[in-house]
């Protein structure tokens, strides 16, 4: 009874102190980038949506290539716009981080990131008008009822 007794505790021991005496993670790298580390493409999200929708709406070759060359030029173009809400980001960050709270800079920091948002916003309202321009009407009235479905699925349901 002692020898089973003194088994269970050196094992409870051992499975308690293993995470303790494990190597150090790496830190090195953010979660995100760890999470794109071991994917085969960073955009295959994207890729995966963009086959789905060239699928549902018979997207042909041509509309396909088109579609292609209007995202990569879209990403070309809010590039900067990104890249600038992460320096805001950190800007805000860094000012929450203070001794002292400045709160006109607060103000300063919050409405560039407004401005930035709604260029944001702009460049994927003119690349959606772009997009729906490649297709057919067809192709136009499935997306639509496609868009509708999906976000009738998203929508919360109220409390009843």
């Amino acid at each position: 009874m002692k020898k089973n007794l003194l088994a269970v505790a050196a094992l409870t021991i051992a499975l308690a102190a293993g995470p303790a005496l494990a190597a150090p993670a790496d830190r090195s790298e953010s979660p995100r980038q760890i999470k794109h580390k071991y994917s085969e493409t960073r955009d295959n999200s994207g890729n995966r949506h963009f086959a789905r929708l060239a699928r549902d709406l018979e997207l042909s070759s041509k509309q396909q290539s088109q579609i292609r060359e209007l995202k990569a030029a879209h990403r070309q173009e809010v590039k900067p716009l990104y890249r600038n809400l992460g320096e805001e980001r950190r800007e805000m960050r860094q000012l929450v981080q203070a001794e002292a709270f400045d709160e006109s800079a607060a103000r300063a920091i919050a409405a560039r990131q407004a401005e930035t948002r709604a260029g944001l916003l702009v460049e994927q309202a003119r690349i959606g008008h772009q997009i729906r321009a490649v297709l057919t009407p067809e192709q136009q009235l499935l997306a639509d009822q496609k868009r509708n479905r999906d976000q009738r699925e998203r929508r919360p349901r109220a409390p009843q």
